[in-house]
């Protein structure tokens, strides 16, 4: 269903604060019915937030743990670009699968990570970042 949704373009109806952040990440535009072309930044954007079943607790199950979220990638890479998801991890204050993510790809920096992880307020991952990328 998720490959046939992202090889066909379907339109996404955009109604939430978040997904205008989503459409800069894909360096989309929206048409005049609020839509966009559904990315493959769109469903990881939705694994990340529903992580857990309940969201404000931390002790509730996880649904979808780091390791399924980076095999779904994986699995439909041809679809994705890195860069892409590690700005959703970090604007969705994903440390860990970040850093996971980002050596498991071995992604060149862009200055978008500093930029996405201050206006999240991730400053951990600011600091991580300035460490790692500094030059």
């Amino acid at each position: 269903m998720i490959h046939h949704m992202l090889k066909h373009e379907i339109m996404l109806h955009i109604r939430e604060d978040v997904s205008y952040k989503l459409v800069k990440i894909k360096g989309a535009q929206v048409n005049h019915n609020q839509q966009t072309t559904v990315q493959l930044v769109d469903f990881i954007s939705v694994l990340v937030t529903n992580k857990r079943e309940d969201i404000f607790e931390t002790d509730g199950e996880v649904i979808f743990p780091h390791n399924h979220i980076v095999e779904f990638l994986n699995t439909h890479n041809e679809f994705m670009e890195a860069t892409q998801a590690i700005k959703v991890f970090i604007m969705s204050r994903k440390f860990r699968l970040a850093l996971q993510y980002l050596t498991e790809t071995q992604v060149e920096f862009e200055i978008d990570f500093f930029t996405f992880a201050i206006e999240a307020n991730a400053y951990d991952i600011v600091f991580y970042l300035r460490h790692r990328f500094e030059e």
